[in-house]
Formats: C-alpha cells, structure tokens, sequence
C-alpha cells in the first residue's frame, strides 16, 4: 500500500514538473518571438537582430489602391531573401513586392494594396534573412481606398 502511494506521489509530482518546464517554455518562446516583429509608427518601424538594426520607412502613408515605396535597411553582412505582404485581418492573398533598388545595406521597393469591405485595414510585411529560422513581421494599418 506503502509503495503504490509513494509512486503516486512521484506521479503527481513529475506532472506537475512537466506542467511548469511547458509554462517556462511557452512563456520564453513569447518573449523572444516578439522581438521579432513590430508595428509601425510614423510611417517607421525599427528591429534588432543580432547583427544590429533594422529600419524600415515607408514614403507615404499606406493607402488601398496606391503604390507605397519603402526603404529597407539592414546590417552589414545580412542578406534579405524575400517579402511578401498579406491581409492580417483578411485573407487577401500574398501581395507582391516590387525590389528596385537593392545596394549593400539599403533595399528599396514599392508594393499596392488591395481594397477590402472594411474601413481599415491590417496588413503584415513578412521579410526572410539569410540564415535566420524566422521572419521578421511587420504590422500597419491601410485606410481602404
């Protein structure tokens, strides 16, 4: 009787160990998943990775139905290898995104916004790094055209 009521102990005591590490770990994959993304301010956005800062401008205010250039710049030595646009809040299909410009450290480009039914809308810029396991993702608001 002695030995069923000790594992027993054991047992709760082992769930309850793994219900704290699944805590810990949900907690910390949330703190440094947000360092990946921001929402822009100004037209503004600026991150950090590990080889130093990232800075995104638009040239205008994001508007359905217009072209919106950007300039994107990034640390030595990091290499952009997409982006794309989609609908946060809609589904709105992958928006392409035209590169002009791409010299060293500095990527220009411009993209246009679909319309949708609601009054505004929030769009994500995903952009993949070179040797980077995730994205960095940008947030902003488009008033509809």
């Amino acid at each position: 009787m002695k030995k069923q009521s000790s594992l027993t102990k054991l047992a709760i005591i082992f769930g309850v160990a793994v219900v704290v590490i699944a805590a810990v770990w949900l907690y910390l994959s949330s703190q440094t998943s947000s360092t990946n993304s921001c929402t822009m301010a100004n037209q503004r956005c600026d991150l950090t990775v590990a080889a130093g800062d990232v800075h995104i401008t638009f040239n205008n205010p994001p508007r359905a139905e217009e072209q919106i250039g950007f300039e994107l710049r990034v640390p030595k030595d990091v290499i952009v290898e997409d982006i794309l646009l989609e609908g946060d809040d809609m589904y709105m299909g992958k928006v392409p995104v035209f590169i002009k410009a791409n010299a060293g450290r500095k990527l220009e480009g411009w993209f246009m916004l679909g319309s949708c039914s609601q009054p505004t809308m929030r769009w994500r810029m995903v952009i993949w790094l070179e040797n980077r396991k995730d994205p960095l993702t940008i947030f902003f608001d488009a008033p509809a055209g």
